[in-house]
C-alpha cells in the first residue's frame, strides 16, 4: 500500500479511519462488474467486516462478482473457496529459482 493508505490505517482514527480506508476503495470499484480484492478487511473490526459483506453481498445481487483473498469469514454463504494451493510456487521449481522465499513452500 502507498504510504497515503498506510497513514490512514494507522492513523489516530483507528478502526474508523480503516472503515473510511475500505469504503473508499470499494467506492473506486462502483459500476465495475468484477471486483478484485487483496484483504480487505485488514485492521476493521467485527462490525465494520459485517458491513463490508453487505456491501459484497449487495454488489453480488445486482449481479456482480467478487474475487477476494480474505482470511477473514466475512459470512457470505453464497461464496465458493477456491483453493489455489496445487499452484503454489515451489523452491527449485523450472518457474522459480531455489533462492524462492521457504515461507512459500
Amino acid at each position: 500500500p502507498s504510504s497515503r493508505s498506510r497513514s490512514a490505517a494507522g492513523s489516530g482514527n483507528g478502526l474508523v479511519g480503516a472503515w473510511a480506508l475500505a469504503a473508499h476503495r470499494v467506492t473506486a470499484l462502483r459500476g465495475r462488474p468484477l471486483w478484485v480484492l487483496d484483504e480487505p478487511t485488514v485492521s476493521l473490526d467485527s462490525a465494520s467486516v459485517e458491513r463490508f459483506g453487505a456491501v459484497i453481498r449487495a454488489h453480488l445481487a445486482t449481479g456482480g462478482a467478487a474475487l477476494m483473498a480474505s482470511h477473514t469469514d466475512l459470512g457470505l454463504n453464497e461464496a465458493r473457496e477456491l483453493d489455489l494451493t496445487p499452484f503454489r510456487a515451489r523452491p527449485g521449481s523450472p518457474r522459480r529459482p531455489a533462492s524462492f522465499n521457504e515461507a512459500f513452500a
